[in-house]
């Protein structure tokens, strides 16, 4: 009798990728709290001129309130994590915008 093959799609096929999946996601380091002293730290900036420090420290306070309210209303896991990151993404772009500009540096 001929080897039994697994296609795409086949149950057998699918089961043993999400079990592999699975047996990956365990070993990942566990998501940890971050304190209001690492999230200040992530989202401040200093700038050269008087007008770009304003401009990045008030960018900087928007982003810090922004991160301390999901550090607070959001349960620990791969979702907070995400939002983090994108944030600090965003913060990164803002402050590239305003450092960037020939009138704000």
């Amino acid at each position: 009798m001929p080897e039994q093959v697994n296609y795409p799609g086949d149950a057998e096929t699918d089961e043993k990728k999400i079990s592999e999946r699975l047996a990956g996601l365990e070993q990942r380091a566990p998501v940890r709290e971050l304190s209001d002293e690492e999230i200040e730290a992530r989202f401040t900036y200093q700038s050269a001129s008087a007008d770009g420090a304003l401009r990045h420290s008030l960018l900087s306070g928007c982003f810090i309130a922004t991160a301390k309210i999901i550090n607070e209303q959001c349960p620990p896991g791969r979702e907070k994590a995400s939002a983090f990151t994108f944030l600090e993404i965003a913060k990164f772009w803002a402050s590239a915008a305003v450092a960037r500009n020939p009138d704000t540096r």
